[in-house]
């Protein structure tokens, strides 16, 4: 007044602030977990999540491309297949986010999903994230120990897996192997597992000339080889069965030079 100065002054609006929320079968706190269960090597399973906007201004997602990022000690089996979308409008808009779970091995399998945002108390959000991992054995056996016999039909229940029984329950006689002679030649034919359906379980044919009194059992390459290099006198054909992927013809052929006394003994070893 009665001066040359201007006095500028500006009035606060009220404004407002964003308010992130994350669910997934329930809330979420930032800090908290969520498990994705027991997945067995080879498989996978995905876990939609839901991120709210409860506030009343829009939620930005600070780190484009990878709105949720993935760090820890198996930051690798966890992948987001599909990234949420940002801003999220104010007053309960949403957005989702999607992540897969692939154990890259046998047990329990940790990582931590980060979602950075404008949200002033939960600006850096995250879940702590877990699952385990289990062999294709551990998924048939439900819980029976590989070298045990459950339903005493005197086939081991890793044996058993391996050649194709529906459970450890199932009586596996009738899937051991038919024997004929070749010309000398000791033959085994059977179905077993494919690759992908054993995991890291193994099979091998094994012979000896005298039950391994003296001549010790002599192992085959294991019977997911396609067999072209006989290895200790046995050769293997292995061949998919026409509709049923999960299943190997095999045909094991123990050569008679491997007689010992004019005898030859075959078998079947499952190794885990």
């Amino acid at each position: 007044t009665g001066g040359n100065d201007i006095v500028l002054y500006a009035e606060a609006s009220g404004g407002g602030a964003p308010e992130i929320e994350v669910n997934q079968g329930g809330d979420i706190a930032s800090g908290g977990s969520k498990g994705f269960g027991t997945v067995t090597l080879g498989s996978n399973t995905s876990l939609i999540f839901t991120i709210t906007n409860t506030g009343t201004a829009g939620l930005n997602l600070n780190t484009p491309p990878d709105y949720v990022a993935v760090s820890g000690a198996n930051a690798g089996d966890f992948i987001v297949t599909a990234q949420p979308t940002t801003p999220v409008t104010s007053g309960g808009g949403s957005t989702t986010f999607t992540v897969q779970f692939t154990p890259g091995a046998v047990g329990l399998r940790n990582a931590v999903l980060t979602i950075a945002n404008n949200d002033s108390d939960e600006g850096s959000f995250t879940i702590n994230v877990s699952g385990t991992g289990q062999t294709q054995y551990d998924a048939w056996a439900g819980g029976e120990l590989f070298g045990n016999d459950a339903n005493n039909d005197g086939v081991s229940n890793g044996l058993a897996f391996l050649l194709g029984a529906a459970d450890p329950d199932a009586n596996a006689l009738d899937l051991l192997p038919e024997i004929t002679e070749n010309n000398g030649d000791l033959v085994l034919t059977f179905t077993c597992l494919d690759d992908a359906s054993r995991g890291s379980a193994e099979l091998f044919v094994e012979h000896s000339g005298d039950l391994g009194i003296v001549d010790l059992w002599q192992p085959s390459l294991a019977v997911d080889d396609d067999g072209s290099v006989p290895t200790n006198g046995v050769t293997l054909d292995v061949s998919e069965i026409e509709g049923d992927p999960d299943l190997n013809n095999v045909t094991a052929t123990i050569s008679s030079s491997e007689a010992v006394g004019g005898k030859l003994f075959g078998r079947l070893k499952a190794s885990e």
